[in-house]
């Protein structure tokens, strides 16, 4: 997935939020400059208080169909002077923001794409860089992954985020039970509303959930306890895009990719 923040839902996210303590300078979405468009994430450190921590919180991503999971970005700051060390630190949470992990953590020269910047910052298009943060394997297959964007100022310059990523490698749950389950969605690609065909061998909790590439929920088509046989639901579509078909048995989740091309 990726999100760039073209639109104002996108930050901080349907689940995500902003933590500032001092009701001061915080993370916020801006529209007038961003490394692919015109729109990216930013604090301003330039009139913050030295010491104050801000967070970003995004929101909660499901990510129990892939492993070698990665989260890229691009980041964008100067120092104010030479001795600023601005501070930016990510870190992963797999249970709610409970405990967060770190895995990124940059200050002063480190972070800085621009030098020194004697006014308040703002990037051109040279003055981005991408950051590439490899998760370890025990956020693959997770369901509830949430990743914090800490900015610790020192009163220096601003920092701005954009074109959020989560990359990995896409996989099937449970395939072995697949071949007895004879998971079928057709057609796909389709134009229109598709098809979920399944069969069970005993009676059964299933939840069949249509969902975008970042793992949130577009539509809820069943939730409810089946007896032994074969069933078929239709999937309806919302728009043209890819997504994610989960049918959940006893708690086992079956994943496939749809396809869906509208003039």
């Amino acid at each position: 997935m990726t999100e760039d923040f073209s639109l104002a839902p996108s930050f901080p996210g349907v689940d995500g939020y902003v933590v500032n303590q001092d009701n001061g300078q915080t993370w916020n979405r801006v529209t007038t400059v961003g490394a692919s468009g015109s729109e990216s994430v930013r604090i301003i450190n330039y009139t913050n208080i030295s010491g104050q921590i801000d967070d970003w919180i995004t929101p909660s991503y499901d990510l129990s169909n892939m492993t070698g999971i990665s989260l890229l970005f691009k980041v964008a700051n100067a120092r104010r002077n030479s001795s600023s060390t601005d501070q930016l630190k990510v870190d992963y949470s797999l249970n709610c923001g409970e405990t967060w992990q770190p895995r990124y953590n940059k200050s002063g020269a480190a972070l800085a794409t621009a030098g020194v910047v004697s006014v308040s910052f703002v990037p051109n298009a040279t003055q981005w860089r991408q950051e590439t943060v490899s998760l370890p394997t025990s956020v693959n297959l997770k369901p509830n992954v949430r990743f914090r964007f800490r900015n610790v100022s020192d009163r220096g310059n601003n920092t701005y985020i954009d074109d959020l990523q989560i990359t990995g490698t896409l996989v099937n749950v449970d395939e072995v039970d697949e071949t007895t389950l004879g998971y079928a969605l057709y057609p796909n690609p389709t134009s229109a509303a598709s098809h979920v065909q399944f069969k069970l061998n005993k009676n059964s909790s299933v939840s069949l959930q249509v969902k975008d590439l970042t793992g949130r929920l577009v539509r809820e088509v069943l939730n409810s306890d089946l007896g032994a046989g074969v069933h078929e639901f239709d999937i309806p579509t919302d728009g043209s895009g890819i997504y994610l078909i989960d049918l959940s048995v006893n708690g086992k989740h079956h994943i496939r990719r749809l396809v869906v091309t509208q003039d």
